[in-house]
């Protein structure tokens, strides 16, 4: 088997290995599209939801950032409810949430989790899964979940790839998850959806076609020297 031949197996082995270890490990949904509500006529990330295999169960990260859509948005804009897919290969109950925290106070906690709840989200999306936020502006709305602000829980007995599917449908596109934004500065409501974002582990099979290619090119130079 000749020197070239024998980098590609290698390189091949590299990423199945890779792959295999890293697939469904992490994910990353962005909510950027406006589905219903007012139409701020901007297409911007307004939160983005970052979720980690960790053991048997799974890590969330909601991070606000509603003022991307400019002046559109408040000093008073936030995210009053956030909804989003599950597989319900598993059953989940009220002790299935934990590990509360992030920057937003107060933090989340089981009791803010809706299972299944009655009824459709914003849109007419039926989502499985619904975490409300406190709404009130009492003492400047400092309880309100604002831009700049993280939301995190863990969700017990769950693989990140229940979260990746079914997309769910609605007045808009089929979406992974949605906001819903309350107090834009018009005094009206918004609603944005996500679209589903490849997992990074997808980077590597590109990678290692670069890696390849970079081969081949100094192997091509060196003959013809």
């Amino acid at each position: 088997m000749n020197t070239y031949c024998l980098f590609v197996r290698r390189v091949a082995t590299v990423l199945i290995l890779a792959t295999a270890s890293t697939q469904g490990s992490a994910a990353l949904i962005s909510i950027n599209s406006h589905v219903t509500g007012e139409n701020p006529g901007v297409t911007a990330t307004v939160a983005t939801i970052s979720l980690t295999q960790n053991g048997s169960d799974v890590d969330f990260l909601l991070t606000n950032s509603i003022a991307n859509l400019g002046i559109a948005a408040s000093n008073d804009s936030c995210i009053s409810d956030l909804a989003f897919t599950f597989s319900q290969n598993s059953v989940l109950t009220p002790t299935s949430f934990t590990n509360f925290g992030g920057t937003q106070t107060p933090t989340v906690t089981s009791s803010d989790f809706a299972i299944n709840p009655a009824g459709s989200f914003q849109g007419g999306y039926d989502f499985f899964l619904e975490l409300s936020f406190p709404t009130s502006n009492a003492m400047g709305g400092i309880n309100r979940f604002k831009h700049g602000e993280t939301a995190s829980w863990t969700i017990l007995n769950v693989n990140v790839a229940d979260f990746q599917s079914p997309l769910v449908t609605g007045t808009g596109h089929d979406a992974l998850a949605a906001v819903h934004i309350q107090s834009l500065a018009s005094g009206q409501s918004t609603t944005y959806a996500s679209q589903a974002v490849p997992e990074p582990c997808c980077v590597l099979p590109l990678a290692g076609l670069g890696m390849v290619g970079i081969y081949r090119r100094r192997r091509r130079r060196a003959e013809k020297r």
